[in-house]
């Protein structure tokens, strides 16, 4: 149910894909998979516990949310912690960038 990447492990992933897992209930960064550079997520539902560790990865470039279902509040709150790491890496919802406030608000 959880997906985690610990320190050390996955050091040279550079693209990551979680693909429809419809019981993960947390996904956290905790100081593994420190050169991935894209996040690509399409999930069935928010996780329970949360999406973790964005500011752990320094290399951090693009996250993506794409596939049938969209759940609003998980792109909003990656959209949310993206802007504070010091890379600020992109959030796009299939494809199309999300600009900070004004595709949240409408």
């Amino acid at each position: 149910r959880e997906l985690r990447f610990q320190e050390k492990l996955f050091p040279r992933l550079k693209q990551l894909i979680v693909d429809n897992l419809p019981n993960i209930e947390e996904l956290s960064f905790q100081g593994g998979a420190p050169q991935l550079e894209r996040l690509t997520l399409a999930v069935l539902k928010k996780p329970e516990d949360g999406i973790f560790g964005i500011d752990k990865l320094p290399m951090l470039k693009e996250v993506e949310f794409y596939g049938h279902i969209m759940i609003d509040s998980v792109v909003a709150e990656m959209v949310a912690v993206c802007r504070n790491p010091p890379n600020k890496p992109r959030v796009y919802r299939e494809d199309r960038p999300m600009e900070m406030d004004s595709e949240l608000s409408s």
